[in-house]
């Protein structure tokens, strides 16, 4: 048999306690019907006493002790009564305080129980996110460096890199299953007028949805061309938004012909520049969306900071991508 829960044991509290004050006012009813006898005996009692002087002796004393004795016995049975009112009341009413204080005792240790399980669980799943993180930077790492060694060039290394770990990535990311989270890797491309981010690898959870995202940006257009503008003044720029759905977003990151219901899908940004170089010259961009909000958030959650510092990691290896030089053009046919 189940045991009842602090909320169970309340009401049944509540329920004795509201029988157990009845029960009391039954009883002091009953008591107070006796006290109106035993006044009446009492003044009956002070009543012969006042009366012996008439008496004639020896019937004056008798009459003097026995209206004083009904008088005292009365007396003393209205503050016995009396006493035990008291003392019932107040025993009834530091049983249930103490009942109360225990009850409550139990609901603060169950509740401190549940915060602690719920902290361990939420531990756990971080350690387990932390190490599907550490396997993709892993396999991230030993694709970069076949990258170097079959001169495999720096864009297709960049996709092989994506492609070959995106299962962990996903893991570390907490991905759903239902969510239509988003990774991607952009390259500067084009000179002049012509220069633009292009999309050189890229994982959607919904591929049908991925292929119509754009394939390039230009700068200060978008999230992407924002923060390359962005970083060009300053380095150390990124882009962590937890909730983008407002016009305050809207207008900091302009987007052509924009798609209202499209840009829904991303509710939720985290970017990071790929910079190469002494100079921090901008190579590409690093962007992971998510139509979930809040999915990235750089705030005091450890939990939240784990998938922004994801996305920065791949920004850090990227920048050893961008050393892999791209591979020899054919020479024309002749």
């Amino acid at each position: 048999m189940d045991e009842p829960t602090p909320a169970e044991l309340r009401k049944l509290l509540a329920g004795e306690s509201g029988s157990l004050l009845e029960k009391f006012t039954q009883r002091v009813e009953a008591i107070e019907r006796y006290r109106l006898w035993l006044v009446l005996i009492g003044a009956a009692g002070g009543l012969v006493a006042a009366l012996s002087r008439t008496f004639p002796a020896p019937y004056d004393l008798v009459a003097a002790w026995t209206g004083g004795s009904l008088a005292l016995v009365s007396a003393v049975l209205v503050g016995v009564f009396d006493w035990k009112k008291l003392e019932v009341g107040t025993n009834a009413k530091t049983s249930i305080a103490a009942a109360e204080s225990a009850l409550a005792g139990w609901e603060r240790a169950l509740a401190s129980e549940a915060q602690a399980t719920a902290a361990q669980a939420l531990a756990e799943a971080f350690d387990e996110r932390r190490r599907e993180r550490l396997a993709a930077l892993d396999i991230m790492l030993r694709t970069v460096r076949v990258g170097f060694e079959t001169r495999a060039g720096a864009s297709e290394t960049a996709a092989s890199m994506i492609r070959a770990a995106v299962r962990p990535l996903r893991r570390a990311l907490d991905y759903d299953g239902r969510e239509f989270l988003t990774l991607a890797i952009y390259r500067r491309a084009g000179a002049g007028a012509t220069e633009q981010m292009v999309r050189i690898a890229a994982d959607w959870s919904i591929p049908d949805q991925g292929e119509d995202g754009r394939m390039s940006w230009t700068r200060g257009r978008g999230y992407t061309g924002t923060l390359w503008l962005k970083a060009e003044a300053n380095p150390a720029a990124r882009i962590v938004l937890a909730e983008t759905n407002s016009d305050e977003v809207r207008r900091d990151y302009p987007v052509d012909n924009a798609d209202p219901a499209r840009e829904l899908l991303y509710r939720s940004i985290a970017a990071y520049p790929i910079l190469a170089g002494a100079e921090n010259r901008v190579w590409g961009i690093v962007i992971a969306t998510s139509n979930r909000p809040r999915r990235f958030a750089n705030d005091s959650a450890h939990v939240m900071r784990h998938s922004v510092e994801l996305v920065l990691d791949i920004a850090r290896i990227c920048e050893i991508v961008a050393q892999i030089p791209e591979p020899d053009a054919k020479p024309a046919a002749t």
